[in-house]
Parts: structure tokens; C-alpha cells; sequence
């Protein structure tokens, strides 16, 4: 074989470890097969192995859906040899649900990962099954969810009003992170949410209209919106709900 030739094969062959490399590192390290495919409204199960020489301290899923502006995290539990859980039904629609997953050790640092935020793993999401309905490892298959239920399986969704986040797919849905705090993103409706902040809401309906726009810096003299003094009110139940689960 000529040199030219020689050279050749040897960069063909260097390209091709390079790209299963790049195919490997977006995938990840951890053994994880997704599901095929799931029904719109019903719970996406995710499952991976374990290293039996891996301590993990906690697993978690990112998970996105249709209309969600930001990835949502959610631990997993353990489930056999490995870690599992079943994206909850109230956010699986068509076309796709793409998640990633992140194991860290005990010190908080990461230790393995199956997908990436940049490069997700996407399970379609079909009206017609053209495979088995897929179900954690010795638990039965996720039903489609009625109107009102709540879904998802082992796991626990979002952190409340004055919880502690990273990001606002960290909070429960409707709410938003800010300074690494769950808060209320705007007025809710007396007895929708926490004690505290409904106390707040109902001091703000309780006021006269003229105090209303004295406290609300804008908010309007007509009584129709809490301005920034209400959401500063809201704001502060929050803050205080947080301070309280800290000192206890």
C-alpha cells in the first residue's frame, strides 16, 4: 500500500473513533434504554442501571414536554438494580417527551449521566401503540390518565411555595425561582396555595380601594390588580414560609 494510502486509511480510521466517541459522550455512561414510544396522558416510565460500584446519592431526571419552557427536574427512586420513575401523564402530549438523567455520589458531585440538556433522549409520544406498553422493572404498565389525575409513578415533582431551587423547572408548576426560592409568579386565588400566602391575599382584598393604591405603587385605585405591593406581599409570604422551614 502506497503512503499516500496509508495515510488515508489511518485518518478515516481516527474519524471513526472520534465520531463513536461524540456518539458515546452524548448518550452518556450509564446502561439506559428508553421506552419506544407512550400514549398522550400517560405516565413515561424511566429506568436505568446501576454500577454496583457507584454509591449515588441522589438520581434525577430533566424532563421536558409540549409548551414547557424549561427542562423539570425529578428524583428518582430506587427500582431493582437500578433507579427508576414514570414522568407524570400531566405532562406527556404528542409529538415527543425528551429527558436526560443525572446520577450524583454522595458528595454531590456528578457520576454519571444517560443524555444531555443539549442533547436530550426524545421518546415519541403516538395516538396508535405499535409496541407493548412499556412499565417500570416488576410493576404493571402506567394507565392513561382521566381528567384531574394527578399521574406519575415512584418520584417526587417540584418543590412548593418557599422551597429551594436552582432553576423554575425545580418549583411545582406555576411557580418560579428566584434567588434560589419557590415564589408565587402571580396573584392566585385565596385557598389555591399556601396559609400563608392566602393570608396575604385576603389582607390585599380586604383593604379599601384607596388603600389598595396607596400599597400598590401602581397597582390601580379601582381594586382590579394587586400592583407591586401585592406581589411584594405574595413575595414576602413565600420568603417567610422558606425562613420557617429552615429555622425548624
Amino acid at each position: 500500500m502506497s503512503p499516500r494510502k496509508t495515510l488515508v486509511a489511518s485518518l478515516a480510521g481516527l474519524l471513526s473513533l472520534v465520531v463513536t466517541h461524540v456518539a458515546a459522550a452524548q448518550m452518556g455512561d450509564l446502561p439506559h434504554t428508553p421506552v419506544p414510544e407512550q400514549l398522550p396522558s400517560t405516565a413515561v416510565p424511566v429506568f436505568v442501571e446501576v454500577p454496583p460500584t457507584l454509591e449515588v446519592g441522589h438520581a434525577y431526571v430533566y424532563y421536558k414536554g409540549l409548551g414547557m419552557p424549561d427542562f423539570r427536574r425529578i428524583e428518582m427512586t430506587r427500582v431493582g438494580s437500578g433507579y427508576g420513575l414514570e414522568i407524570p401523564c400531566t405532562d406527556v402530549f404528542e409529538p415527543a417527551m425528551e429527558y436526560y438523567i443525572v446520577l450524583f455520589d454522595r458528595t454531590g458531585s456528578p457520576a454519571g449521566f444517560a443524555g444531555t440538556r443539549s442533547s436530550p433522549i426524545r421518546v415519541p409520544i403516538v395516538a396508535t401503540r405499535t409496541h407493548p406498553a412499556p412499565s417500570l422493572p416488576g410493576r404493571p404498565a402506567p394507565e392513561t390518565c382521566t381528567e384531574g389525575a394527578a399521574g406519575g409513578g415512584a418520584g417526587s415533582v417540584g418543590t412548593s411555595v418557599g422551597g429551594s431551587c436552582a432553576i423554575d423547572g425545580d418549583c411545582s408548576t406555576g411557580l418560579r425561582c428566584d434567588d434560589g426560592i419557590c415564589l408565587l409568579p402571580r396573584p392566585v386565588i385565596a385557598g389555591a396555595g399556601c396559609a400563608a400566602c392566602t393570608a396575604a391575599l385576603g389582607a390585599h382584598n380586604a383593604a379599601t380601594p384607596g388603600e389598595r393604591g396607596a400599597t400598590a405603587m401602581g397597582g390601580g385605585n379601582d381594586g382590579r390588580g394587586l400592583g407591586v405591593g401585592g406581589m411584594s406581599l405574595l413575595a414576602l409570604a413565600g420568603l417567610l414560609v422558606w425562613r420557617s422551614r429552615r429555622s425548624g
